[in-house]
């Protein structure tokens, strides 16, 4: 029988546990055109909330425009991926062949370039108007473009930035920062900007100092509920003819820290090496097998840090603590109380350390947590 629990992210149709408190604000802001920061740490399911909540607005009769920043090396870079988006979401609502002259000319900045598969399937990608033309003003027009769109009321629109802080790694940050206010600003739409490095995404929508101070309301998402998501689980296994206790499934969740991608992850482990019915030491085992597996990307995770940041990381994993200066965890770490300050502004912009609701501060990722502790 097929796994149920995918790990990539998720595709129509597939399973979706609990979140609905969270596609229901994120669906009363697109009704709203209310623009919404969307922060949450890495592989927390926010482009699987988002890809939901715009299918949901597609059948509605949206136009749903969806753009991935991670990873952006430039102000053309920027712009392309802008206009190559764009294009592929005006072809799925409306055939470029049929349908699309208007669209040719929809976007001034690209020209869209259209390839086919051997079963007549159209693959889009774009190429610039003007190879000239500056970089700054390619994304400005780029963006002027997509205002037009939405400001023409063909479609309600909603927008999703995702990775959105990435923008910040720019040389041309705060240039790219006043165009986007400048462009997007009162247009009749919803955008959500979402992002897993949290302290950066935040603070572009906070300091009054920053061009990208926008009105939006901020949602974070919170861990995976326990009994929903036991329940949600124990129900994936049982239509694949398994049985799962309740308490086996709990502690599965659990075990997982309530983090949306080690519950995905561990129940499809669980799944891979148990029986008919699953036990507490098939979670034990497969949890085991995870943070085995995972351990080339940790291992790329401490690879930029320096000894000291490394030293305060390791602490953490072990001794989770409200007061990093304290006397305790200052001889703990082996590091000066001066430096830890500074310290922990770094990782905690990298996201690799948060600090909890109760005030304590930790390593984010449980597994990476757990896998420090064994270096």
């Amino acid at each position: 029988m097929p796994n149920p629990f995918r790990l990539e992210v998720l595709g129509e149709g597939d399973p979706f546990c609990d979140r609905q408190e969270e596609v229901q604000q994120l669906l009363r802001c697109a009704r709203a055109t209310q623009n919404m920061v969307l922060a949450s740490p890495r592989r927390y399911g926010k482009t699987s909330l988002c890809r939901k909540v715009q299918k949901i607005l597609h059948d509605e009769g949206y136009l749903c425009f969806a753009f991935d920043f991670s990873g952006v090396d430039g102000v053309s870079e920027i712009a392309r991926r802008l206009a190559r988006d764009m294009f592929k979401t005006l072809h799925a609502r409306e055939s470029l062949l049929t349908r699309g002259k208007r669209w040719l000319n929809a976007l001034s900045a690209f020209r869209p370039v259209l390839t086919f598969d051997h079963s007549g399937e159209a693959a889009i990608s774009v190429t610039r108007a003007n190879e000239t033309q500056d970089p700054r003003t390619l994304l400005e027009q780029t963006l002027e473009d997509l205002a037009r769109i939405i400001e023409s009321r063909e479609w309600p629109c909603h927008v999703v930035m995702d990775e959105f802080q990435d923008l910040t790694k720019l040389a041309e940050s705060q240039a790219v920062e006043g165009i986007v206010r400048k462009t997007i600003q009162g247009l009749p739409a919803s955008f959500v900007f979402s992002g897993s490095r949290r302290s950066l995404l935040l603070a572009m929508f906070s300091d009054q100092k920053r061009f990208l101070t926008l009105s939006a309301v901020k949602m974070f998402l919170p861990p995976l509920p326990i009994s929903d998501t036991s329940q949600c689980i124990a129900s994936f296994f049982a239509q694949e003819g398994r049985h799962i206790d309740p308490q086996v499934s709990a502690a599965l969740v659990a075990a997982a820290r309530q983090y949306p991608f080690y519950v995905q992850r561990l129940a499809s482990e669980v799944y891979e090496r148990s029986g008919r019915d699953v036990t507490m030491e098939d979670v034990e085992l497969a949890k085991m097998s995870v943070i085995q597996s995972e351990s080339g990307l940790y291992e790329t995770m401490i690879a930029p840090l320096t000894t000291r940041q490394l030293k305060l990381l390791k602490t953490l994993s072990a001794n989770p603590s409200a007061q990093l200066t304290s006397a305790e965890f200052v001889v703990k770490a082996e590091l000066p109380s001066s430096s830890i300050s500074d310290i922990r502004e770094i990782l905690l912009r990298e996201d690799l350390i948060e600090k909890t609701e109760e005030g304590v501060w930790r390593v984010v990722d449980p597994f990476f947590s757990e896998w420090l502790n064994k270096l």
